[in-house]
């Protein structure tokens, strides 16, 4: 229901793809960088993906499974 825009300084650009586990209360419960996936080595996109998918939030439900899997692709653009 909600997904953070990141807000970034980063000189770098590049795609960074992060694995998540959503839990039933629509919380992202876990966020990982999927390296395979992940265009940049930059740490600073890095982070700032990493804080953007941790505050993104999804649709309750008591029916889903405890934790949902899936992932979120960021596409940086360089701040020159």
């Amino acid at each position: 229901t909600y997904l953070y825009v990141p807000v970034y300084l980063c000189k770098e650009g590049g795609m960074v793809t992060v694995n998540i586990a959503v839990d039933q209360g629509g919380q992202v419960a876990s966020a990982k960088i999927d390296e395979e996936s992940t265009t940049s080595v930059d740490e600073c996109l890095l982070d700032a993906a990493l804080k953007a998918a941790r505050s993104a939030k999804f649709n309750q439900s008591n029916t889903a499974p405890a934790l949902q899997p899936g992932s979120i692709t960021f596409r940086f653009v360089a701040q020159r």
